[in-house]
């Protein structure tokens, strides 16, 4: 049921500030009348309270003296009253008016008895004595009061309009396209909101950049494996390639660039599903055994490079994802073979620092600067291009590892010198993951 117009709440912040503004004063109104409505009535019962203790005892006094003495005690006990009326009657005198004042209203009227003596009494209470002047001057505060409240009411309220503005118009220029605006920032409660939005635009900024930057390496690393087929397939095709050694040839390196693209697109499609998804399978995970696992699987590959591969350690237990740590390990371990010389060695060794359950990958190779350390698990980063592209990695290697410890809480530490080889350390943490599956929840 839609309300009356009369009955809904003011569409501006300068009118809530102005209606609230009008509640106020009425209350304080209503309060004001009510308190001082209960300080009269109070006022009043203790006149009749007093007025008919008065009435009573000069009652008394009276019936108790003699006939030709009654008129002399009722005048005495006038003599002391202030603005009261005293009217005393008794049989002989059922009439007399010993105290007669002029009062614009007799606000408290009491009587009282003794024998055959009847005493009444008239007094004006003294409520409600508020000075007209006092009165109109309170009336002018509170309404120099309001103004100035309306006025700052009126400054602050273009303010908010100024400032929600801006941040209406940063917004759409960010919906639009346009990372790099920011909102003027300020000390109060809006300019704290333009901070945050102003760290989001700058974490959008970064984002659309490593984005932009993503998709010019992807379209750099397809180009020449792309070109290196279309020029075999075209040798292949146009007769260019006339023996069959030439033909075996460029049907060999047809074949291996496409390997090369299909383990870019496997690790690319591999890298945005754990962008898109943090869901885990969250379970007691022997990391001895993980590491005995990944020697196991790339022995061949340790053979073929002319380098050793062995796991050193003991049991040591986490709660964590063991498919994820597969995925870690296999890409260090890959890595670390790669890069290490024949004749060299790559370590795998499960430990404990700190009291936390650690897994390092150490490896004896060429190393790496410290101008790569920084950019090292960058997607699609490679210390040597020439290296890595002879090697068919993809180049996102590293940052798959660096997603997927985000994902498990793991921390990575990177030792390396140029010339004497490398080490990452992985470093669990000692609670589990929080992104389990639904059913570990």
């Amino acid at each position: 049921m839609t309300r009356p117009r009369w009955l809904r709440s003011p569409a501006t912040l300068q009118g809530r500030i102005a209606l609230a503004i009008a509640v106020v004063a009425l209350a304080s109104t209503a309060g004001q009348q009510l308190i001082r409505q209960a300080i009269d009535r109070r006022v009043l019962d203790n006149a009749e309270r007093s007025l008919q203790s008065q009435a009573q005892l000069i009652a008394d006094d009276v019936s108790a003296a003699p006939v030709d003495q009654k008129l002399d005690r009722a005048y005495l006990a006038a003599r002391y009253l202030v603005k009261t009326r005293l009217v005393v009657r008794w049989p002989t005198k059922p009439g007399l008016f010993v105290n007669v004042v002029p009062l614009v209203r007799e606000d408290v009227v009491v009587s009282a008895r003794s024998g055959d003596v009847t005493v009444r009494m008239a007094r004006q209470a003294e409520i409600g004595k508020f000075p007209r002047s006092a009165f109109a001057l309170l009336l002018t505060l509170v309404a120099l009061a309001a103004v100035g409240v309306w006025v700052l009411a009126g400054s602050l309220t273009r303010h908010l309009v100024r400032q929600t503005r801006q941040l209406a118009g940063v917004a759409e220029a960010i919906a639009a396209g346009d990372p790099s605006v920011r909102a003027t920032e300020s000390d109060d409660e809006l300019g704290r909101v333009a901070r945050a939005f102003n760290r989001m635009a700058g974490h959008l900024e970064e984002a659309d950049t490593r984005q932009r930057r993503l998709l010019a390496d992807i379209a750099h690393e397809l180009r020449t494996p792309v070109t290196a087929i279309h020029g075999f397939a075209d040798a292949l095709t146009d007769g260019t390639a006339t023996t069959d050694e030439d033909r075996a040839e460029a049907a060999h390196f047809i074949t291996e660039e496409a390997n090369r693209l299909s383990v870019l697109v496997s690790d690319l499609r591999h890298l945005t599903l754990l962008d898109l998804a943090s869901e885990l399978d969250v379970s007691m995970v022997d990391l001895l055994a993980v590491a005995e696992r990944a020697a196991t699987r790339f022995a061949s590959l340790a053979s073929e490079r002319g380098v050793s591969l062995q796991v050193v350690g003991a049991t040591e237990v986490v709660a964590s994802d063991a498919t994820h740590i597969d995925t870690i390990l296999a890409n260090l371990v890959t890595n670390a073979i790669n890069a290490t010389p024949s004749g060299g060695h790559v370590t795998i060794t499960v430990g404990d620092r700190d009291g936390k359950n650690t897994l390092a990958v150490q490896d004896t190779g060429v190393g790496i600067g410290d101008a790569d350390r920084e950019r090292i698990f960058d997607r699609l980063y490679r210390v040597d291009r020439m290296r890595a592209r002879t090697d068919g990695g993809s180049g996102l290697g590293l940052a798959i590892v660096r997603r997927v410890a985000d994902l498990l809480g793991v921390e990575i530490r990177l030792d390396s010198e140029l010339g004497a080889g490398t080490t990452f350390t992985l470093i669990f943490p000692h609670e589990p993951p929080a992104a389990t599956r639904p059913e570990e929840q």
